[in-house]
């Protein structure tokens, strides 16, 4: 198992601030056990969390990964210079963790006027946990797509807003915000213009997509979902390295790959990497590195593959 240990120092004066943060796995979720120390701090200072989840967004046509509209705050007393905390999580999302102490909020003896602060981003599960949780939505998102109507069909607006209503609820814990939140946009404005056609244009809810009827506009739907299956699997694929037992987790990450002989083949060229000496050519952190970037910018998948080779 892959364990992710983030860790940062920073001084204010005397006040040295650290943390580390581990996935943490539970029968209510997922989540962070987290700890720090907090040298020059007396019992009762307060840390101060802040917690973003990082989601994908369409821009134009490119993925970017910005923190979501909401965050949240907890706030951690200091005990014998350490302090402690764990956060559970519906879902294996991507966090922004701030932890800061800021002297001006507190009454805290000779901690000088400057706020110290630490901020890392991570992932709340194993890159196996990861893989799976890839693999269940996936099934998901084939069953919706199998329950789209034909264009012009008979209920569809009532497959709409139930469909529409199911992508809103999935959004807040998906591992692919970018295309659930483009589909309900999409249901949306088909729900507005009465089915006739899509709103479009640099505008658009749909952050790009085109006019075209459901069929086609579905299609640019499954578009975003590989490409962002894609980054998202070359993201955990860069968390292997060399010297830990990386076989199970790049078996894991080729069930989430599904039949997308492309993806299986960047596994495979990741493999191969991870096998190599260190120092042979380039690493296998490179190489997820460079497949990520190309997965979120505007090229389609086909384009992707060919520029890949």
């Amino acid at each position: 198992m892959i364990v992710a240990i983030l860790a940062v120092v920073l001084s204010c004066q005397e006040i040295e601030l650290g943390v580390e943060a581990r996935p943490l796995r539970s029968e209510r979720g997922y989540g962070l056990q987290i700890s720090g120390r907090a040298r020059g701090l007396p019992d009762g200072a307060v840390i101060r969390l802040r917690f973003d989840r990082l989601v994908n967004r369409l821009e134009g046509r490119s993925l970017t990964v910005r923190p979501a509209e909401r965050s949240w705050v907890r706030l951690v007393p200091v005990r014998n210079n350490m302090f402690t905390h764990r956060e559970v999580l519906a879902a294996p999302v991507e966090i922004r963790l701030e932890a800061s102490f800021d002297p001006c909020e507190q009454a805290v003896a000779g901690c000088g006027e400057n706020a110290a602060a630490v901020v890392c981003d991570f992932r709340t599960a194993s890159v196996s946990d990861v893989a799976s949780a890839i693999r269940r939505e996936i099934r998901w998102i084939e069953r919706a797509l199998a329950e789209v109507p034909r264009d012009g069909e008979k209920g569809w607006r009532e497959w709409a807003r139930r469909q529409m209503a199911a992508l809103r609820e999935k959004e807040r814990e998906s591992l692919f915000p970018a295309a659930v939140s483009s589909w309900a946009c999409l249901l949306e404005s088909l729900l507005v213009s009465g089915g006739e056609s899509v709103v479009h244009g640099p505008g658009a809810r749909l952050s790009g997509i085109g006019a075209c009827d459901l069929s086609a506009a579905m299609e640019d739907i499954r578009e975003i979902f590989r490409r962002e299956r894609a980054a998202l699997v070359a993201r955990e694929a860069g968390r292997l390295r060399r010297e830990g037992h990386f076989e199970r987790e790049l078996t894991a990450l080729r069930g989430a790959a599904g039949d997308d002989g492309r993806l299986l083949a960047f596994l495979q060229e990741m493999e191969c990497r991870l096998r190599a000496p260190s120092g042979d050519g380039a690493g296998p952190e490179a190489l997820a590195a460079e497949y990520e970037t190309l997965s979120r910018s505007s090229l389609t998948v086909n384009e992707i593959a060919t520029r890949f080779r």
